[in-house]
């Protein structure tokens, strides 16, 4: 069962990784990376402004998750 996306948390001072059971999956949601751990780890990493840099964003991104997966 799907729980619905909660409106009422404080997503810019929660921290996910703290409190993941708190994770919720919302439609169209654009604010992920306002969140921690996400705007600390990934956020600086986030940048499409040409295709170079974009494929070099993305490979950033795919070694932290690749990391973080090991490290479960």
């Amino acid at each position: 069962m799907r729980i619905p996306f909660d409106y009422i948390l404080d997503y810019e001072n929660l921290n996910l990784r703290e409190n993941p059971s708190l994770y919720r999956v919302g439609k169209g949601e654009q604010g992920v990376l306002s969140v921690e751990p996400y705007k600390s780890e990934i956020l600086p990493y986030w940048r499409f402004k040409n295709p170079e840099i974009a494929q070099k964003s993305a490979k950033k991104i795919i070694k932290l998750f690749k990391e973080y997966l090991k490290k479960r």
